[in-house]
């Protein structure tokens, strides 16, 4: 239930809408041993299954090469749109 911009209720999470902030990262997963049990656990827990690093690899030259790809494609267009520009100042 909400008063006066302040919810109240079961619970005690309490605070309005100016009391949500960003939390610090625990000092359990900034401990790298222990964040990787925690992430260890959590993917055994959630059944999650995480790409090996051949497919990792693939994944990301293909994401670098089409990124390329559409680097060159909007390369080219700028280089269109200069030349009519530069054409249009000259006529």
């Amino acid at each position: 239930m909400e008063k006066e911009g302040q919810i109240s209720g079961g619970g005690g999470a309490g605070g309005g809408w100016d009391s949500i902030f960003e939390n610090d990262q625990s000092g359990k997963v900034l401990n790298i041993e222990t964040g990787f049990e925690l992430f260890e656990y959590a993917t055994k827990i959630t059944g999650a299954e995480w790409p090996g690093e051949e497919e990792s690899h693939k994944i990301m030259t293909a994401d670098v090469e089409e990124l390329s790809a559409d680097i060159q494609k909007i390369v080219a267009q700028d280089n269109i749109q200069g030349e009519q520009k530069a054409t249009a100042l000259l006529a």
